[in-house]
């Protein structure tokens, strides 16, 4: 019994040791990373007092011989004392928390790609109606173009309906009653689609559209990102010259 309560005394007190080596070393490389006038001489003094503690919590049975009578009995009832512990905790952690490496992580991350701003335009030449455009101008663009046909209402016409008729024939009936209505008359109107898409990727915020003073019909922008968008022309766009201007 006499020999387990000698031992325990002093493995707290290696435990206390080791733990401030922790300490001492780590905040010291820290300082001494830091690269600070300063700093760095405190860092260095801090990592020769984690390397003297060290070597104490290592060759403690040797240390405490080596010190005054009761500083080793004084040490040994710090090691085992919660409070000194409790303390010894806290300052671990507000060592922890405080380190630049966990404010200000210096990890290596993942490479960033940076959005190129390089001009991003397309001319093109609409010619007869069912024709390709043609390319007049690109820059970090490639394209290619629907044309899909939509049923447009141009009007109404009156048309008679009659009621059907028998196939015999009745003298002195009634003529068929008839009425005129109205009927929708529709055409066929052709649509333009061009999807435009960015070899090299730009920080794409809108797609400007210049005729060069023609009379555009409706259109719309859909889908714009990095990569790519595409445009829809609510008409035809016969003999016209457009620009698609990419805004980065």
């Amino acid at each position: 019994m006499s020999d387990e309560a000698h031992d325990t005394p002093v493995a707290a007190t290696k435990s206390l040791f080791g733990a401030l080596a922790f300490i001492f070393l780590l905040l010291g490389a820290e300082m001494i990373a830091e690269k600070d006038g300063t700093r760095w001489i405190l860092g260095s003094v801090l990592v020769g007092g984690g390397i003297g503690c060290t070597y104490a919590a290592v060759f403690w049975n040797y240390v405490r011989t080596k010190l005054p009578k009761g500083a080793a009995v004084e040490i040994n009832a710090i090691a085992t004392s919660p409070r000194w512990w409790l303390g010894l905790t806290l300052v671990v952690l507000t060592a922890l928390i405080s380190m630049p490496v966990i404010e200000r992580p210096r990890w290596p991350s993942w490479p960033r790609t940076e959005l190129s701003t390089e001009p991003t335009l397309l001319r093109l030449q609409f010619n007869a109606r069912g024709s390709e455009p043609q390319e007049l101008n690109r820059k970090n663009i490639e394209w290619t173009f629907a044309m899909p046909i939509e049923k447009r209402l141009t009007g109404k016409k009156e048309k008679k309906i009659c009621e059907p008729q028998t196939l015999l024939f009745t003298p002195g009936a009634a003529p068929p009653r008839c009425e005129s209505v109205e009927v929708p008359e529709y055409a066929d109107v052709p649509n333009w689609i061009v999807f435009l898409s960015f070899p090299t990727t730009i920080a794409a915020k809108e797609i400007r559209i210049n005729a060069h003073g023609a009379t555009l019909p409706n259109w719309e922008v859909h889908s714009l990102s990095d990569h790519g968008a595409y445009v829809y022309f609510h008409g035809d766009l016969i003999r016209m010259v457009i620009d698609f201007q990419v805004v980065n």
